[in-house]
């Protein structure tokens, strides 16, 4: 379990609070860090300090739903907890944050994966059969082209009659 030392503004994450994901690597879920983090400061310890994180769930946005964020606050810190060579590297998942920003100096290395167009897609490409289409640039009116017209006028249509 993270801890955190109050007096300090330090937030600890020990290696066995990661998953494992083979290779030295491990993940850590930035959703449930900052629920554990809540946890702490809804705590008689913890109630009586600034708020350590700012979430922002995710977000639907003309159709696309945009991935949470996780703001750790200053003054914290963080650090992972380092038990020698070999030593691992850290990946956060599952919302874009400014982990790297706040953790102390030590040899745990850290991987961002921040994306300022992260998006959350649950199946396929996220796009509809008509937006596909227009990325792909299939136009049913060109369906032509496909079965080897060889009149070129018929393969490139005026500027004016393009959607």
């Amino acid at each position: 379990m993270i801890s955190v030392d109050w007096p300090n503004y330090l937030i600890t994450v020990p290696r066995a609070y990661l998953t494992d994901v083979g290779g030295g690597k491990y993940q850590l879920d930035l959703n449930q860090f900052r629920n554990d983090l809540t946890a702490l400061l809804a705590s008689e310890d913890g109630m009586p300090w600034p708020d350590t994180h700012i979430h922002t769930p995710q977000t639907v946005l003309s159709g696309i739903v945009y991935a949470r964020q996780v703001l750790v606050l200053s003054p914290y810190t963080i650090t992972f907890e380092d038990l020698g060579s070999p030593w691992y590297t850290v990946e956060g998942v599952g919302a874009n944050h400014n982990v790297g920003d706040v953790k102390n100096v030590n040899p745990i290395s850290l991987i961002i994966g921040n994306s300022a167009g992260l998006i959350v897609v649950t199946t396929g490409s996220g796009l509809s059969a008509p937006q596909n289409d227009a990325l792909m640039g299939i136009r049913p009116d060109l369906e032509v082209i496909n079965r080897g017209v060889q009149d070129s006028s018929l393969l490139i249509p005026h500027i004016e009659e393009l959607p």
